[in-house]
C-alpha cells in the first residue's frame, strides 16, 4: 500500500554529517501517507522541535520515474538546521497528481540553507531557480540555494 518518504531524514532532532548517496533509480515512488501527514515527499524531514545539524550531504545520480506528489518536504523547528546539501544529476520524470489530487509544492521550513543543485531536471527541463521546481521557503529558509546545469 501507499507509504511515505524514500529518503527520510528523521522525525526528531539529530545531528548527521558527511553522507554520500549515489546511483539510485526510484522506479515506483508511492509518496503518499494520508491527509495531514508530514511524510509526503521523496526527500523529507518531519517537524523536529529540538536542536541538531544535518550537514555535508551529497546525492549523485538520482533518477525518479513516474509522477511524484512532492520532491522536498523539510520542516525543521527549534534549533534543527540543514546546511551544505549537494544534488548532482537529480532527474524527476514528472511532478503530477497523486492520491491526494494536485501536485504538492516543495517546502523548506526552518533554518535550511546552502543547497546546491547541478544537473537538476523535472520532465527533462533544467531547473535554474527555485520557482522552476515549485520551491516554497519560510522566512528562515532558502539562503544559498544555487542551480547550475
Amino acid at each position: 500500500g501507499p507509504n511515505g518518504a524514500v529518503f527520510q531524514f528523521g522525525w526528531f532532532p539529530k545531528s548527521v554529517r558527511d553522507v554520500r548517496v549515489s546511483g539510485i533509480d526510484i522506479i515506483h515512488n508511492e509518496n503518499w501517507y494520508g491527509v495531514g501527514q508530514a511524510n509526503r515527499a521523496t526527500f523529507n524531514f518531519a517537524d523536529s522541535a529540538g536542536e541538531g545539524m544535518i550537514e555535508n550531504i551529497r546525492f549523485n545520480d538520482i533518477r525518479i520515474e513516474g509522477k511524484i506528489l512532492r520532491l522536498f518536504g523539510f520542516k525543521a523547528s527549534g534549533g534543527q538546521q540543514f546546511r551544505h546539501f549537494e544534488f548532482k544529476n537529480l532527474s524527476v520524470e514528472a511532478m503530477g497528481a497523486g492520491q491526494l489530487g494536485a501536485p504538492g509544492r516543495n517546502y523548506f521550513l526552518g533554518d535550511i540553507g546552502d543547497f546546491r543543485f547541478q544537473g537538476f531536471t523535472i520532465g527533462g527541463a533544467p531547473i535554474q531557480k527555485p520557482d522552476d521546481a515549485q520551491f516554497d521557503f519560510s522566512p528562515a529558509a532558502g539562503s544559498g540555494f544555487q542551480f547550475s546545469n
